[in-house]
């Protein structure tokens, strides 16, 4: 009877593979995709287990181009799911028979949950792309090449950065920001067993920063960080990600934001790495948060002159008008808000500030400003 249950089996298969090639060559690829499915989940042998797996996969990639972008989510992530399956056969196979036979197959899937994790992520798809990148990770564990842990540690690295992706994107994020610490720590480990990447030291700081941000790390782990990325070279984009990462995590780290922010357009002066845009812009940031609370966070006068001295090494006409105008504006108006409170010192400190920047403005607009601010900013200090 059992011989006549296996021939029953060999038959099914039999029929189900004509199935597949019949339907293939009607050009009835949907029809094919089914029968695969199913397939899979018979086991048959070693290596025709795979060669399921790779045509069924192979097929689903052909009709993904065809796919209209509402359907596209879903036939990435059952894509996603056939090559977790497949990794599941994979390791079973390993137990079973060790990877020396199964060199080219893991390779094989690994290069295509690589792709296909790239590809969600490009679609921000997070939750996908990191069922992939791990997918990818865990089949090259099994075969250890030197090739591999290149591509291991890039995938920690990929892990990491899904993992914080899906966590700012969640309202229960604690579980993903913890991964994603997990993840760069895996990567330092790799980072160990060989020639280590100058260019990933920024990356991996602005994400460790970001996910110790999402969970409340510590002031002084997180300031050591930011310490860390001002002193690598060519650390302005990392630093301004860093300040939006300390803005994001709430009014605890509002301080770090700040200083993030002024570090960053410090960054961004420098000749090497010039952005008077980006500079302005983190400038602009620094002080918005400065004024944020009902008196001015600490350093905040440094903040404010930092900028003055920014627009003042530019060349003139250098520094975006906008800017400026926005510099002279929110710190006379703030001034005045203080004059009001008979705060004096902070309101002289600020107007002063302002009368300080009328100067750099084109020609036309400083006439305008200097005839409105001279004679209040008189009253203002003649009250001090």
């Amino acid at each position: 009877s059992s011989r006549a249950s296996e021939g029953e089996g060999d038959l099914k298969i039999g029929l189900l593979c004509l199935a597949v090639k019949d339907a293939f060559e009607a050009n009835s690829r949907e029809i094919a995709v089914e029968v695969l499915e199913h397939l899979t989940t018979e086991r048959i042998g070693k290596d025709e287990d795979m060669l399921i797996f790779r045509c069924l996969i192979r097929m689903k990639l052909t009709l993904l181009g065809s796919k209209p972008p509402a359907q596209l989510k879903a036939a990435l992530k059952e894509l996603a799911a056939n090559l977790e399956q497949a990794r599941g056969r994979l390791l079973q196979l390993a137990s079973d028979h060790g990877v020396d036979q199964l060199g080219h197959e893991l390779n094989w899937f690994s290069k295509v949950a690589w792709n296909l994790a790239l590809s969600a992520a490009a679609e921000k798809l997070p939750d996908i792309a990191r069922v992939c990148f791990d997918t990818c990770k865990q089949l090259d564990e099994l075969n250890p090449t030197a090739a591999n842990i290149s591509r291991r540690r890039t995938c920690a690295l990929m892990l990491a950065a899904s993992c914080i992706s899906a966590g700012r994107a969640a309202k229960e994020n604690q579980a993903q920001f913890s991964e994603a610490l997990i993840h760069i720590e895996a990567y330092r480990e790799l980072n160990r067993a060989c020639q280590p990447d100058p260019q990933m030291v920024l990356m991996v700081l602005t994400m460790e920063f970001r996910a110790k941000c999402g969970l409340g790390a510590p002031m002084a782990e997180l300031q050591q960080l930011l310490q860390a990325a001002k002193a690598e070279k060519g650390s302005h984009k990392c630093l301004e990600i860093m300040g939006v990462s300390a803005e994001e995590a709430g009014e605890s780290t509002l301080e770090l934001a700040a200083l993030a922010y002024r570090a960053a357009a410090e960054a961004y002066s420098q000749p090497a790495d010039r952005d008077l845009a980006r500079m302005s812009e983190c400038h602009r940031r620094a002080i918005a948060l400065s004024l944020k609370q009902t008196g001015l966070i600490p350093d905040s006068k440094l903040i404010f002159h930092a900028a003055i001295e920014a627009v003042e090494r530019a060349q003139p006409g250098d520094f975006p008008q906008d800017e400026l105008l926005w510099l002279i504006v929110t710190a006379w108006n703030k001034g005045i808000e203080w004059y009001i409170q008979q705060k004096q010192d902070k309101a002289v400190e600020l107007c002063s500030v302002a009368m300080r920047l009328v100067p750099r403005l084109p020609a036309a607009a400083q006439a305008v400003y200097a005839e409105r601010l001279t004679e209040m900013f008189a009253k203002v200090t003649s009250s001090h």
